[in-house]
């Protein structure tokens, strides 16, 4: 049986409307340094050739500092120890080297300001904020740190002061990326997108490989209705990590979008296809498996769209059908009935539902 040509291209008008309820705002996976200023940067983990279950015991730790150093170069060195045990994840054998350079220097910025940003990692707030306080009370006009004050008052919701401390970092150091990196998340958040926009840009001006603001700066324009722009951008992460999960995302919404429906399939398909059914059970997944449906339908590829609406109904079990039942139901399909089984009333109410914004919008939330 044909589907109604009426109601793939209904389904087709509303792609955009799908791309926008479903674009995520969230941490792409990236391989930077820890950055200077609020949480690490997403850390590159690294080891010294040895399996990781001794890597985890302290195989691959650097040595311990040496006695032979002055007090200030001891500091130092325990600082970069830190460093390369964060990146070993041996977070706790960090903390105490920090400790360490602490206790020969309880007023060391550098110390106090690794501590902040070690203790936003492990969630230790009390400490980020009892160091972060004490370094500021030292030296009040360093942008690094009220570059991270400011994500720490907005993780507690006071926007208002996290933006001025941000701005206050960016007007002391105007070529601090991670200031950017920060003002520009909060505004994102915020849906303050225009300021957010120009945050990015000045943070990629400044570090054009930092890959986690390329992919904000995607996301960013996407919801803006920037589509090649949005491309460009994942484009450009995806040509060195082919499998970003967080770039697919974004280029395959801005692709279905423009109207590129086989590419947008293609990226669709290098996020859901390696996961086989486990796509179908994964609520993250669920929403792209959705957008897939819909392209393949209106690529007149019933066959392959079929199989995704069959994982969508198969994914939860009679549970999940009667629950999309009942859905349906309650928006404005009174002729689907409720008895838990997949039919060809119920394919066609969930195809109609995707060609209203609204129908479509709830399912994305429900799906």
């Amino acid at each position: 049986m044909q589907l109604s040509t009426r109601i793939l291209q209904r389904a087709s008008a509303v792609l955009s409307v799908f791309v926008l309820v479903q674009v995520s705002v969230c941490l792409a996976g990236t391989d930077t340094v820890l950055g200077t200023a609020g949480k690490f940067r997403s850390l590159k983990v690294e080891n010294c050739g040895k399996p990781f279950a001794a890597q985890k015991e302290g195989a691959c730790d650097p040595a311990p500092v040496s006695d032979a150093l002055t007090a200030t170069e001891k500091i130092v060195a325990h600082l970069a120890r830190a460093e390369r045990l964060v990146s070993l994840m041996r977070f706790q054998q960090a903390r105490q080297a920090v400790d360490e350079a602490l206790t020969l220097d309880p007023e060391s910025v550098s110390a106090l300001k690794f501590s902040t940003r070690l203790a936003l990692f492990m969630g230790d707030n009390d400490t980020a904020w009892r160091h972060i306080n004490a370094a500021i009370k030292i030296k009040p006009d360093d942008s690094d740190l009220l570059a991270t004050r400011a994500e720490m008052h907005w993780g507690h919701q006071e926007t208002v002061i996290a933006l001025q401390d941000a701005a206050m970092a960016i007007r002391l150091n105007p070529k601090n990326t991670d200031a950017f990196r920060i003002r520009g998340r909060i505004f994102m958040v915020a849906g303050q997108l225009d300021q957010a926009l120009t945050d990015w840009n000045a943070a990629l001006a400044l570090e054009p490989d930092f890959d986690l603001v390329r992919l904000f700066r995607a996301q960013t324009n996407l919801r803006l209705g920037n589509f090649n722009a949005a491309i460009d951008d994942a484009s450009i992460i995806l040509a060195q990590k082919p499998r970003d999960i967080s770039a697919l995302e974004v280029r395959a919404f801005a692709y279905g979008a423009e109207g590129k429906l086989d590419q947008a399939v293609e990226d669709l398909d290098g996020l859901l296809d390696e996961r086989a059914g486990g796509a179908a059970r994964d609520r993250m997944l669920r929403p792209m498996l959705l957008q897939r449906m819909i392209l393949l339908f209106r690529l007149d590829r019933e066959d392959e769209g079929r199989r995704d609406m069959e994982a969508l109904l198969s994914g939860g079990g009679t549970s999940g059908v009667l629950q999309m039942q009942l859905f349906l139901r309650k928006n404005g399909y009174p002729d689907v009935q409720i008895d838990g089984r997949r039919s060809e009333r119920l394919e066609h109410a969930i195809l109609a539902c995707t060609s209203n914004p609204s129908c479509l919008q709830a399912l994305s939330q429900r799906i």
